[in-house]
């Protein structure tokens, strides 16, 4: 039986600071609060303050009426707060908490689908401390996410339990990953709490993940080599939101940064993928799928996908539409067709049946299959509608592809909960992106990246081997006059030998997402990321600090 204590949204019951001032290491109150943005380290637990918490478990509810809201837009290209006011209210949901120790976690750490009618809402594992010895203050990181996009807004949200009574929360929003649509924001919302049994199974979990990670260390761990990750002249620090490299052993991370200073809970900034979906989901999904029904590559769209019916899909495989190499085009001159397909509304179609009709009857057959790459996110749609329709015929009416094929590997792989779940249609097909819509934080970057090696190791002729660039007779598509490639949802750049020390060139696979995001999968083994939201794309210094590390040259 669960004990419940009500707790009712209080006016003040702290004592108060001096006044217009916000004092971190004092109570909150209608006096003592953030009025106006102030950098994160007030909203992160003091170096210093190491006391645990009292154990304990509650269930919260989040309001969704803010006050005393502040905001200031940086960049709104769309006008998506004057066309939908999205900048009024927060998204209230639910939440069970358990504190202990100097840890806040939240029983689900996945995308939360909510009712307001722009923003879903993402919630981290956050921090408490001990204000005094009868107030503890809740700091937790959550993330505002764009319905039916990929956008992520990270804030910090603050409140005080003491005894059975709960204060306001107070939140900032002063960061993002999101190219179009740049904001600060903050205000107050009310908190309601009950006592819920002790969560130890939620507790026992997070520390299970958190000590199964890659050790983490500061990028200036590398020394001089550090300035040439997230470099300043390839990616404006303005910018940038995380970025990091993996030698195999250590992950080390920088950036984190915010307009209000560090980011206090770094580890657990929410990232997203953009069209890294199309590598380590599309692609993915494919190469595992290959392992037990071999041949799948090869089979046919127009066997499997009924919208796609018309003559000129006859013979466009699988494997062409991961390629986005299905023949049918306006423009090949990158990204123009890709830009068509966001005019004519296919990413803010909210149902199945707009999606694919779209996708399947955008574009006229101009190529043989397999002939020519041309950016096409819908080709990795379909592909994923064509993948899901095959798991079900498969084996039952109710699977799902990305929770029978990616969710167990996920699983197996101690992913974050971030990975959860995929944002897909609102209808009852409830069929994912595919081609975007996953979100990491930034250890699953890392997590992914080194299993997609290995499995690509084991064997160098699947897909996932072409895709990495192991197999020297299948690199790919060519993208750009010769220096890019395309194979298999994954990009390849050619690097001159001469410019890393080698005797021949060197391919590097890496993966590429909307706004300014990449993850390069070096020759040496080691991986390099960067999330960021400038557009620009550039990591050259990085791939010759990589060299210098460990040279790509073959034995």
């Amino acid at each position: 039986m669960r004990k419940i204590t009500l707790i009712l949204p209080i006016l003040v019951f702290f004592t108060s600071s001096v006044f217009g001032e916000f004092n971190p290491d004092l109570a909150l109150s209608a006096d003592n609060s953030p009025k106006t943005y102030i950098n994160y380290k007030n909203y992160n637990k003091p170096r210093n303050n190491s006391e645990s918490v009292e154990s304990r478990t509650l269930q919260i509810e989040l309001g969704s009426s803010v006050l005393n809201a502040k905001t200031k837009l940086w960049n709104d290209f769309f006008k998506i707060d004057s066309r939908l006011n999205v900048l009024s209210s927060f998204p209230g949901t639910s939440i069970n908490l358990t504190l202990t120790e100097n840890l806040a976690i939240p029983e689900n750490r996945s995308i939360i689908r909510t009712m307001h009618h722009f923003w879903d809402l993402q919630i981290g594992v956050g921090k408490s401390w001990l204000i005094t010895e009868d107030i503890t203050r809740v700091s937790l990181p959550f993330t505002f996410i764009e319905k039916n996009a990929n956008c992520v807004h990270n804030g910090v949200l603050i409140f005080d339990i003491q005894l059975n009574e709960i204060s306001k929360g107070y939140f900032q929003i002063g960061g993002e990953t999101c190219l179009y649509f740049k904001y600060d924001f903050i205000g107050e919302i009310n908190i309601e709490a009950e006592n819920n049994d002790y969560n130890e199974k939620s507790v026992n979990e997070y520390k299970s993940w958190k000590t199964s990670q890659f050790p983490i260390k500061s990028i200036t761990s590398l020394g001089d080599s550090s300035k040439s990750f997230g470099a300043e002249k390839e990616v404006k620090p303005m910018f940038m939101s995380v970025y990091g490299y993996f030698d195999g052993e250590n992950h080390y991370r920088g950036g984190c940064s915010t307009r209000w200073g560090r980011y206090p809970h770094c580890s657990q900034m929410l990232l997203p993928s953009y069209s890294l979906a199309k590598s380590v989901y599309a692609s993915l999904a494919l190469d595992e799928l290959e392992k037990n029904y071999p041949g799948i590559s090869k089979a046919k769209v127009i066997d499997h996908v009924p919208e796609c019916s018309n003559k000129k899909w006859k013979g466009v495989t699988f494997e062409h539409a991961l390629d986005s190499a299905v023949g049918h085009y306006r423009n090949d001159k990158h990204p123009l067709d890709e830009a068509l397909i966001s005019e004519r509304g296919f990413f803010t179609s909210l149902t199945h049946a707009e999606k694919i009709k779209l996708a399947c009857g955008l574009f006229s057959k101009k190529d043989k299959p397999g002939k020519k790459f041309v950016y096409h996110s819908t080709d990795i749609y379909i592909l994923g509608t064509a993948l899901n329709n095959f798991i079900k015929s498969a084996n039952s009416p109710s699977s799902d592809l990305y929770e029978d094929i990616m969710k167990p590997l996920w699983g197996d792989l101690n992913l974050s909960h971030a990975l959860n779940e995929s944002q897909r249609t609102t209808d009852v097909i409830n069929q994912t992106f595919t081609a975007w819509g996953l979100f990491f934080l930034s250890t699953d970057i890392v997590s992914i990246g080194n299993y997609l090696r290995e499995i690509a190791e084991e064997n160098p002729q699947s897909i996932m081997g072409s895709s990495l660039q192991l197999n020297k007779k299948d690199r790919g598509l060519d993208a750009f006059s010769g220096i890019k490639f395309y194979n298999n949802g994954f990009w390849a750049r050619k690097l001159p030998g001469f410019q890393v020390g080698c005797k021949e060139d060197v391919f590097i696979p890496y993966m590429e997402g909307y706004g300014g995001i990449v993850v390069a999968l070096m020759p040496n083994g080691h991986l390099y990321y960067f999330f960021s939201d400038g557009d620009q794309f550039s990591w050259s210094k990085a791939a010759k600090a990589s060299s210098k590390i460990k040279s790509f040259c073959e034995s």
